[in-house]
């Protein structure tokens, strides 16, 4: 309303002067103008607001402030930055690695794969906007206080010159949703869930992580505005337990001090967050010096595919793989071993009959078998009643996922009896 009242007349018909006076633009007119999103007029169309240098696609760089058509980013920035090496080679690229390491060198990484989720976490924050999508980071330790919010931290500095933006987690997936939402609508960068102390999981939370775009619920209202899904999200917690789908959209990178109270040890020599804050725009251009390298040298020892996340794999991922650093991927199996809803899964699979069976032949058992009954504790209500509605739910929702080498299929359907099923 402000940029239409200050480059056009409006005017409306007083009563009162019985004439025309001057207005500001109608709240309708405004809001047509952004519905329109650009289709019809000669407004550019915003993906994200960055705060520091950027790749486009092609490798060239977003280094001057301002909107850059090509991509639809809005660069702004006051500060000086150092230009990107046109034609950088591997040796650059490893000196690159070598300054990217100065804030994290002292964090205590389990293994090589999880130094190089750092590297990926801090790359990825600074050429999120131009990605199509970007896994979530998540940085787990056995015990607080061992730097995970610092890792983060670090890497939102690149970004945007500032810690990350911080949501609490809840175990109510509505209100984790509506956190989110609230996060992603106002246009952060680096979004945070922190201190997770429960299996993280979340529908929205896949979309955000693997969609260009997203629905989100305007709080407060009943309405939902549809977004770019820019930003990148991390989330930090003590064994930190990740859950169902999200694993496969997950890079989990472990610290662990080996001391009782890593809060209390001698800590770090300087603070990684300073450390990045005053090295901030040499760590940007390592970031984007290791990624233009690795294009320029025609894209080398190429990962394996990364379902979902294709781009990011083959220019990230697979450019730490070229150096030498290792895999930012780390033991997905590993991971998905680790899952409580896998595991819980393979649990009601092996207690369940080995005959086909009804969701009321299930009930009736669970009376009679105690080992049956306990296996199947989820679904026993307050009162001590088997629940057959989310049971019945729960098979559906699992029907054919394969754990162990066994899955609930479904065999049958009558109008009598409710469906069929068998392990």
């Amino acid at each position: 309303m402000e940029a239409l009242t200050r480059e056009a007349i409006f005017e409306k018909y007083s009563g009162t002067v019985t004439d025309w006076v001057s207005t500001d633009c109608p709240a309708d007119v405004a809001r047509m103008v952004l519905a329109r999103r650009g289709f019809g007029w000669n407004i550019p169309l915003l993906r994200a607001i960055i705060h520091a240098p950027c790749l486009r696609e092609d490798g060239s760089t977003i280094s001057e402030p301002g909107y850059d058509e090509r991509t639809g980013l809005l660069f702004l920035s006051q500060r000086f930055w150092p230009s990107i090496p046109e034609n950088p080679s591997r040796n650059d690229a490893r000196a690159a690695l070598t300054v990217l390491n100065e804030p994290i060198a002292e964090m205590p990484f389990v293994s090589d794969m999880d130094r190089a989720g750092a590297y990926a976490l801090m790359m990825t924050a600074v050429l999120r906007p131009v990605l199509n999508s970007a896994p979530m980071f998540a940085v787990t330790a056995p015990a607080a206080g061992t730097g995970k919010s610092l890792l983060v931290d670090v890497a939102s500095i690149l970004a945007t010159g500032h810690p990350a933006a911080v949501i609490t987690p809840t175990r109510d997936e509505v209100e984790l949703e509506k956190r989110l939402g609230a996060a992603a609508l106002a246009g952060d960068s680096v979004i945070t869930i922190d201190n997770v102390s429960h299996p993280l999981a979340s529908d929205q939370l896949c979309q955000l992580l693997t969609q260009p775009e997203i629905q989100v619920r305007v709080l407060g209202k009943s309405e939902n505005v549809k977004i770019p899904s820019t930003a990148l999200i991390c989330a930090t917690g003590n064994n930190l337990s990740i859950v169902g789908d999200l694993v496969r959209r997950t890079i989990l990178v472990r610290m662990d001090a080996k001391v009782e109270r890593p809060d209390e040890r001698d800590g770090f020599r300087f603070n990684p967050v300073d450390r990045a804050l005053a090295r901030r725009a040499e760590l940007v251009v390592a970031a984007l010096t290791i990624i233009r390298a690795y294009r320029l040298a025609g894209t080398p020892d190429r990962a394996s595919p990364m379902g979902s996340f294709e781009d990011w794999s083959d220019h990230i991922r697979s450019a730490l793989i070229w150096l030498g650093a290792g895999d930012a991927r780390g033991n997905v199996d590993e991971m998905r071993a680790e899952d409580p809803e896998k595991a819980t899964l393979a649990e009601i699979m092996r207690a369940l009959p080995s005959i086909p069976f009804t969701v009321k032949d299930v009930r009736a058992r669970c009376m009679v078998e105690p080992e049956l009954r306990e296996a199947l504790a989820l679904f026993i209500d307050r009162t001590g009643a088997f629940n057959a509605t989310r049971f019945a739910g729960y098979l559906r929702r699992h029907r054919d996922r394969i754990v162990e080498g066994r899955a609930i299929q479904k065999v049958g359907d009558s109008a009598g009896h409710g469906a069929t099923w068998a392990i």
